[in-house]
C-alpha cells in the first residue's frame, strides 16, 4: 500500500474534493459521519487501505472543534493535540461509546458521557 497516494485520497475525502466516487463513499460508507468516525471496516481494498492508516491520519491532522460533529470526543486528539483515550485509558476502557462525538457529548451545562458501571465502584487514580 501506497501510504502517501492514500493520505492524498482521504485529504480529498475531508475536503470534499470529488464527483462521483466521493458520492459512492459517502452512501456506500460514510452514511453521514466523519471519516475518522466511521466503523466500516469491511468493504474494497481502498477502503480498507483507508482504514489501515487510521491512526497515522489522526496523529497528522489539526482538528477545530467547532459544532462537535466531526470530532471524536475519545479517539481524536482535539484537547491539547492528544487523544483523551491515552490521557485517561481508564475512564475510556470503560465508557459506553467509544465512538462518541463531542456534539453528542458536549451539553450546555456539561458533559454527557455514559459509563458501563458506576464511578462509586472505580476508584481512579491520575497517573
Amino acid at each position: 500500500m501506497n501510504v502517501a497516494l492514500m493520505l492524498r485520497w482521504v485529504w480529498r475525502i475531508l475536503r470534499g474534493d470529488g464527483g462521483l466516487w466521493l458520492q459512492l463513499i459517502e452512501a456506500k460508507y460514510l452514511q453521514g459521519r466523519p471519516l475518522l468516525a466511521c466503523p466500516h471496516l469491511a468493504g474494497s481494498q481502498f477502503w480498507k487501505s483507508i482504514q489501515a492508516i487510521k491512526e497515522e491520519i489522526r496523529l497528522g491532522l489539526r482538528f477545530s472543534v467547532g459544532n462537535g460533529s466531526g470530532t471524536q470526543f475519545w479517539l481524536d486528539p482535539w484537547l491539547d493535540g492528544e487523544p483523551l483515550r491515552t490521557r485517561v485509558p481508564r475512564l475510556f476502557a470503560i465508557c459506553a461509546d467509544q465512538a462518541i462525538l463531542v456534539s453528542a457529548a458536549a451539553l450546555d451545562e456539561g458533559w454527557n458521557i455514559a459509563f458501563r458501571r458506576s464511578f462509586r465502584q472505580l476508584r481512579y487514580r491520575n497517573g
